[in-house]
């Protein structure tokens, strides 16, 4: 039965050690500067393959309600920071 008792979902989003996620990626591939935009939307894509595959990655079943509420942590990072750098 899936649970979001679990969620460590959140690892998506919010990495315990970012230099064993994907983001370091994303930042050697698009400089922030130049391509602020390209970075942001690499991340945001990132996060929500996470999201996408969790159950397969972690062995741990997440409901639809868990895959919703990882994929709304994405957007609502990704989306900040993006924001953020725009003013």
């Amino acid at each position: 039965m899936p649970s979001d008792n679990n969620k460590t979902y959140i690892n998506c989003f919010e990495p315990k050690d970012n230099d064993d996620s994907v983001y370091p990626f994303c930042e050697s591939q698009f400089d922030a500067g130049i391509d602020f935009y390209k970075q942001t939307r690499c991340k945001l894509d990132m996060c929500n393959l996470c999201c996408a595959s969790f159950d397969y990655i972690s062995k741990t079943k997440i409901s639809k309600l868990g895959l919703t509420s990882c994929y709304k942590g994405c957007l609502e990072k990704f989306n900040k920071s993006d924001n953020k750098n725009k003013k």
